[in-house]
């Protein structure tokens, strides 16, 4: 029981790890593209104070930080959910054949 504990709480550790990194890269790609497309505008697109830099960089921002945390907060719980549940059913299954 202590071994399958320990497993466990290795899994959880790894799961978390590796959501922070797709977390994280994901954000990055997508600041990355905004950037990208920022800087391809025609000059005169920034004269208006609804496209002003500060603005733009603001709506940027907001935007990543709520795709980070779809990306961290809500996607791991669903994942370890799922698969919990599938090798549950899996080990019962084996436990009443």
């Amino acid at each position: 029981m202590a071994s399958i504990t320990v497993i466990c709480y290795l899994f959880m550790v790894m799961a978390k790890l590796s959501f922070g990194v797709i977390s994280y890269n994901i954000t990055y790609e997508i600041r990355k593209r905004l950037y990208g497309t920022i800087l391809v505008k025609n000059i005169g697109y920034f004269d208006h104070p609804e496209n002003s830099t500060f603005v733009l960089s603001g709506i940027m921002q907001s935007d990543t930080t709520i795709i980070n945390g779809v990306a961290t907060d809500s996607i791991p719980p669903q994942v370890e959910a799922g698969v919990l549940i599938t090798l549950a059913f899996a080990y019962s299954f084996y436990l009443c054949w």
